[in-house]
């Protein structure tokens, strides 16, 4: 039964409309039961376009639709934007000088590529003046998605590398240059080209769709936006569904200013609002909203608990952050074994990754499990990316960076040879024959047999099955592993999950696309290892879409969450308070807040420990809507020290 503003959303027919769903309103039975409706009404489905923001909430939507429609109902269009980018692209990327068997360049990829440019371009004394190939690659993703000019870029995120703007900008020509040569795309000239292709006289996708929705609005950058213009006016039915008091990704690119401003973008937009929450309960919204009250920017909001009354959130004050690792271990034990809280309804989440290696340190100790999110997707891990450019290679010969990759793995086999290999390669037409009168090293005399054993089956005349395919590859890739990584056995599993991926897929091009473009959040990361019980230890990036019985929000202060802000920078201070927000109502039915009184600093090797100064967001108010140690809401937090037993050795 949905409740009265979730029928409005439903109901919604033409026009556009800006639909506020606050965290954990039910927005995505919202969005199955707007979609099953217009299919009833006679909407085909291959007229509806469904951005999400991650791939698991795609499948999801399809798989929710195909059941309340009884199996008759399949969305083509359901996907992320980078998703749907790629198939338009495949599909309709002719139209604008587009190959369809074009490579996919993920992050690390595009950072090799430019750090080869750089190498090649520049002496060893000129490279000490640019930026890193890391820092390369994050100004160029945030300078195209954020479409801005790129010394506006540099004077914003990265000042100290204005200098050599015109030096960056000739990297990024050469870099664009490379990438057409080898017929390859980047994540962002995915969205870039898919623009293109909308604004193209005659185009044969500017009317594909009659009606849009948009998942996680607050989350798209000004690319994406510009997309959704384009989409959005030609069919004039668009409805973006997103919470302001959500977005958090500044750092991609991402900006608030989307969903602040859609309804001047779309005139005659109607705004409808998700307020009933299905998760919290009601003393842990009352704290969300008392800290969301006191932001100076977004659309004014109040969550209401469908739950109804709970336990107030407890706000924890350590001597130290051991004494919070501390803290959290015997909070986490109490609810495990008094409450019954099993640890896999237990989250800890904290603003960056660092911030929770003490507790690692604890929990190794009393050998409690753990699983941390934050860092390496299954797809991006060095084996994994191994064995892909593999496939990559038969799939587009001309892919650089996949060639250079596999070559690289022989023994002695550096960039220079690889470069010279991939001229070859280039230059012939059976990367085979090539690679059989080619010479190599002699340190890798006995990986060149295998490595071209692997590289005829790809390359037969008759293409093996994708399975067979995999076979060879991952054969050849688990004989390098204790070559190329110390922990070779801790790696082995995820090439036997590779290779039982081939199962679910027929075609080596849509495997490539689903590797290449996926999600980095908890949802969406895929790991062999994770069953049983565990604690999850988590960004708060990587914990949206998340829920728990039990949360544990740690570091609230100054230079912790937040982090890195000065009190003029209202944005930046603003994206910091919506990640405590998003953090907080995580927690389904028990929250705790830990500030540590001091923190550890290193001065010239030495250990020393240092004041901290309480989260500004820790308000008098927000307080009083906790379980406080002595003092009351309005004491002074630097002076209520809560002392916990056993420390730690140090």
């Amino acid at each position: 039964m949905l409740n009265p503003q979730q029928q409005a959303v439903v109901d919604h027919d033409a026009g556009p409309v800006l639909v506020l769903a606050g965290a954990g309103t039910g927005k995505t039975r919202v969005l199955v039961d707007r979609t099953v409706r217009l299919l009833e009404s006679g909407l085909p489905p291959q007229r509806l376009l469904l951005i999400t923001f991650t791939r698991k909430s795609a499948q999801e939507l399809k798989e929710r639709v195909q059941i309340a429609t009884g199996g008759m109902a399949y969305l083509p269009w359901c996907g992320t934007f980078h998703g749907v980018a790629v198939r338009m692209l495949r599909l309709y990327g002719a139209w604008i000088g587009i190959p369809s068997n074009f490579s996919i360049f993920d992050e690390a990829d595009s950072t090799s590529l430019m750090g080869a440019i750089v190498n090649e371009t520049y002496s060893v004394e000129q490279r000490k003046t640019l930026p890193r190939k890391s820092t390369l690659g994050k100004i160029h993703s945030y300078w195209r998605n954020t479409r801005q000019d790129l010394g506006d870029v540099l004077a914003e995120r990265w000042p100290a590398h204005l200098k050599t703007a015109d030096a960056i900008q000739g990297i990024f020509d050469r870099y664009g240059k490379r990438k057409s040569a080898g017929n390859a795309l980047d994540y962002d000239d995915l969205l870039i080209h898919w623009l293109k292709l909308l604004q193209a006289k005659g185009s044969p996708c500017g009317d594909l769709f009659d009606y849009v929705m948009v998942d996680e609005y607050q989350d798209t950058n000004r690319l994406q936006a510009d997309i959704l213009r384009e989409v959005g006016k030609a069919t004039g039915n668009i409805m973006v569904v997103g919470d302001d008091a959500q977005a958090i990704y500044a750092f991609r690119g991402a900006t608030v200013a989307n969903i602040l401003e859609f309804e001047q973008e779309f005139a005659g937009a109607v705004r409808l609002r998700l307020e009933k929450n299905y998760r919290s309960t009601q003393e842990i919204l009352d704290a969300a909203n008392t800290l969301l009250s006191h932001a100076e920017e977004g659309f004014p909001k109040k969550l209401v608990s469908h739950k109804g009354a709970g336990k107030h959130p407890h706000l924890d004050v350590a001597q130290d952050e051991w004494g919070q690792a501390e803290a959290i271990l015997g909070s986490i034990a109490r609810h495990w074994q008094e409450n019954h809280v099993p640890l896999r309804e237990q989250a800890v989440l904290f603003r960056s990754a660092f911030h929770s290696f003490k507790l690692e340190t604890l929990l190794q100790r009393h050998g409690i499990p753990y699983k941390k999110y934050g860092g390496i997707r299954f797809a991006d891990s060095a084996h994994i990316k191994d064995a892909i450019s593999f496939l990559r290679c038969r799939e587009n010969p001309c892919d650089e960076s996949a060639w250079r990759r596999i070559l690289e793995m022989l023994p002695g086999v550096g960039a220079a040879t690889a470069g010279r290999l991939f001229a070859k390669l280039c230059r012939d037409l059976s990367p085979a024959a090539t690679l059989e009168a080619a010479k190599f090293p002699k340190k890798c005399q006995e990986w060149v047999e295998p490595f071209r054993s692997v590289i005829r089956t790809l390359f037969a005349k008759e293409e093996p099955p994708l399975d067979l395919q995999l076979k060879a590859v991952v054969k050849f890739c688990r004989a390098c592993l204790s070559e190329r990584y110390e922990d070779a056995e801790k790696r082995a599993p995820s090439l036997k999950l590779l290779e039982q991926l081939t199962a679910t897929y027929q075609s080596r091009r849509q495997l490539l696309d689903d590797m290449v473009v996926g999600d980095d959040s908890i949802l969406g990361q895929v790991d062999p290892a994770a069953e049983g019980e565990f604690l999850t230890l988590s960004t708060i990036h990587s914990a949206k879409g998340c829920e728990w019985d039990c949360v544990h929000v740690i570091q609230l202060i100054e230079g912790g969450l937040p982090v890195g802000v000065d009190d003029e920078e209202v944005s930046r201070v603003e994206e910091e308070r919506r990640l405590l927000y998003v953090a907080m109502t995580r927690a389904r039915r028990d929250l705790h807040l830990y500030y540590p009184c001091r923190r550890d600093s290193y001065d010239g090797g030495f250990r020393t420990t240092t004041p901290c100064q309480a989260s500004r967001f820790l308000t008098p108010d927000v307080r009083e809507c906790c379980n406080l140690p002595d003092g009351g809401p309005e004491a002074d937090l630097d002076e209520i020290i809560y002392d916990y037993d056993g420390d730690p050795d140090w």
